[in-house]
C-alpha cells in the first residue's frame, strides 16, 4: 500500500493532497538511499519512518499562518521538519540550518532537485549573524531552557515558534518561564500519546 492510502486518515486531517504526498515520497526515497552512506536519521528509529518522522513533521504545517513569508528551521538534520514543511508550504521561504556538513550537502541536493523555496546554511546557530524570521521550527534539538537563548536573536515582534516536544514538555515550560515571558499553546501530537506541539508567541527575556 502506498503512503497516501496507508496514512490517508492523517493526510485528510492535514488537508494534504495525493500529489503532495508523492513529492514527499520522492524525498523519502532519496533519504533512504543516502541513509546507506551517512546517518541522516536515528539508527534506532522504527522501520516506519513515515509516522516517526514524516507525519510527525507534517502535522506542524496546520499551525503555519497563511501570512508567513519567512521560516527558519534550526537543526534540520535529515530534513525534518524543514524539508517536509517546505514541500507542504511552498509560499514560505525557508532557511534550513544544519551544522554537519554531509547532512547539509544532502539537504542542498534535495532543495535543488525538488526546486523547493528554501536554502541551506551549513553552520552552528551561535556562529550565525542573526536575522529576523517570522516562523521558527526546531525538532529534537535541545530542551527549551537551552534552546530559546539560541533562537531568541532571530525573534521579532511577530515571530512565532513551533516546537514538537515529548513527555517532559511541562517541566521544560516551567523552567523556561523562570527567565522568559512567553505565550504558549499546547497542541496534542497526532503521532505520539505523550507528544505535544508547542506554539510560542510574544517571547521576551525577563529583566
Amino acid at each position: 500500500m502506498n503512503p497516501y492510502e496507508k496514512y490517508k486518515t492523517f493526510w485528510d486531517l492535514l488537508n494534504v493532497s495525493r500529489e503532495t504526498v508523492g513529492a514527499i515520497s520522492f524525498f523519502i526515497d532519496k533519504l533512504q538511499k543516502k541513509q546507506t552512506e551517512i546517518n541522516l536519521i536515528s539508527r534506532n528509529a522504527p522501520d516506519d519512518l513515515w509516522v516517526r518522522h514524516v507525519i510527525d513533521s507534517a502535522q506542524l504545517a496546520k499551525f503555519v499562518s497563511r501570512e508567513t513569508n519567512l521560516g527558519t528551521d534550526f537543526g534540520s538534520g535529515g530534513g525534518f521538519p524543514g524539508i517536509i514543511l517546505s514541500i507542504l508550504n511552498p509560499n514560505v521561504n525557508f532557511t534550513l540550518i544544519e551544522s554537519r556538513g554531509k547532512k547539509a550537502e544532502f539537504l542542498k541536493e534535495v532543495v535543488q532537485e525538488m526546486s523547493l523555496n528554501a536554502k541551506v546554511v551549513n553552520d552552528r546557530i551561535e556562529k550565525l549573524t542573526p536575522w529576523t524570521t517570522e516562523l521558527i521550527t526546531a525538532r529534537a534539538l535541545a530542551p527549551l531552557e537551552k534552546l530559546i537563548p539560541l533562537l531568541f536573536p532571530f525573534v521579532g515582534k511577530k515571530t512565532y515558534l513551533l516546537l514538537p516536544k515529548g513527555k517532559n514538555a511541562l517541566e521544560e515550560i516551567s523552567s523556561l518561564k523562570k527567565g522568559w515571558h512567553v505565550e504558549i499553546e499546547l497542541h496534542k501530537s497526532l503521532t505520539s500519546e505523550e507528544g505535544v506541539i508547542l506554539l510560542l508567541k510574544h517571547l521576551q527575556k525577563k529583566k
